[in-house]
């Protein structure tokens, strides 16, 4: 699909799918922002939720603008909306759980968007990102994905249970407080005679 067969609903950027996900720069409008919509179909949000290793990815939907903000620089501003479903980390149920997130990215061709080496400094700007033909919003929407995930998913109302460090035979509890090597006292003497 060539992307002025993508351009209708509005003047947006159509995307369905991860062939049509990216936007090639030469062919956007250094003058007027560029609109973009990217809602997946089934057989991308599989993929998103096979990479994130979560159970998966309901519904995606990811617009915004793309606008030339000076030579060779190129800015987006979108707004990621998800829904996905990840496991317990406690019940191993199911949780659902919405993402709403702000996405901005400055595409530049200037050497402070790359890195040199192991040893260069990170930029302050962590958005900077190195401006290359093409501009991929799958990839974008992927990463604003797995970063806004929570890490620890968890069912409302599920709690874990505190953890026991008795020992079965003498009932004396090793918790807070207690000194667990205490127990070895008696054999450093058999060893030492």
């Amino acid at each position: 699909m060539e992307i002025g067969e993508r351009i209708g609903r509005r003047g947006y950027h159509f995307m369905r799918g991860l062939p049509d996900a990216v936007l090639e720069v030469a062919q956007l409008s250094p003058v007027l922002p560029n609109r973009f919509l990217y809602v997946p179909e089934r057989p991308a949000l599989d993929l998103f939720a096979r990479d994130l290793a979560i159970i998966s990815v309901r519904k995606l939907r990811f617009e915004g603008t793309l606008a030339c903000s000076g030579k060779n620089e190129w800015h987006l501003a979108g707004r990621l909306g998800a829904s996905v479903v990840q496991q317990c980390v406690i019940s191993l149920g199911n949780v659902r759980t919405r993402i709403d997130a702000e996405v901005t990215r400055l595409y530049t061709s200037e050497q402070k968007a790359v890195s040199a080496g192991p040893d260069s400094e990170i930029p302050a700007n962590d958005s900077l990102e190195p401006l290359s033909p093409t501009i991929d919003v799958h990839e974008i929407a992927h990463e604003a994905l797995a970063l806004e995930l929570p890490l620890y998913p968890r069912i409302e109302g599920a709690v874990t249970s505190p953890v026991s460090l008795d020992r079965p035979e003498s009932g004396e509890n090793y918790g807070a407080g207690s000194k667990p090597f205490a127990a070895l006292g008696p054999l450093r003497e058999k060893l030492g005679k």
